[in-house]
């Protein structure tokens, strides 16, 4: 098992301020936030309210998502950051020269994402890949800026990543617990 403390923190926080029913009102919370995702998601680039209403009826009808919402697991948070990351990147993607913004914003959400739960490192990595991809093949996009920007873009995963790192590997030895145990012995 991954040690992804970001969700555990947040409901640490909670819990101590209002014992288990605010950790359980919190982690609720994702399955509204989500939904309010999708219609903003939908509004924005299906220019459709009733599209996102439906995806998000839809979503809620799956009785993993409902069962999620009440026992504070760690899946809600990484689906709804994976939409916000899709969304921001989509956001910048339609028109890059406008700024960087959305980029980075969507880099933190899917970086944030993998702190949350492992299977978030596909969500980044797929949104990294997609900005490199969009500089490589947009001649609109100056190389040089880019390349700059894309080590920015880096530093906002490294920066969102590094509490993680930080406590994962004060704990273990391993700041990518279970990962490269051959590079980083664990404890």
């Amino acid at each position: 098992m991954c040690l992804n403390p970001y969700q555990e923190i947040s409901y640490t926080g909670f819990y101590s301020l209002g014992g288990a029913h605010a950790a359980k009102a919190f982690a609720f919370l994702d399955l509204p936030l989500i939904c309010a995702a999708m219609v903003s998601f939908a509004r924005v680039h299906f220019d459709s309210t009733r599209t996102g209403i439906i995806a998000a009826l839809a979503f809620v009808s799956v009785p993993i998502a409902a069962w999620s919402a009440s026992t504070a697991s760690n899946d809600l948070p990484v689906a709804l950051y994976t939409v916000l990351a899709v969304h921001a990147l989509l956001r910048w993607y339609a028109d890059p020269s406008r700024g960087w913004g959305y980029a980075y914003l969507g880099l933190a959400a899917a970086a944030f994402s993998s702190g949350v739960k492992a299977f978030g490192l596909l969500t980044l990595g797929l949104c990294l890949t997609l900005i490199v991809l969009t500089v490589l093949f947009r001649p609109t996009l100056r190389r040089r800026t880019s390349i700059k920007r894309l080590g920015i873009g880096v530093g906002t995963i490294l920066l969102v990543c590094a509490a993680w790192w930080i406590r994962v590997g004060a704990m273990t030895g391993n700041p990518i617990f279970p990962l490269a145990y051959k590079i980083f012995p664990s404890q």
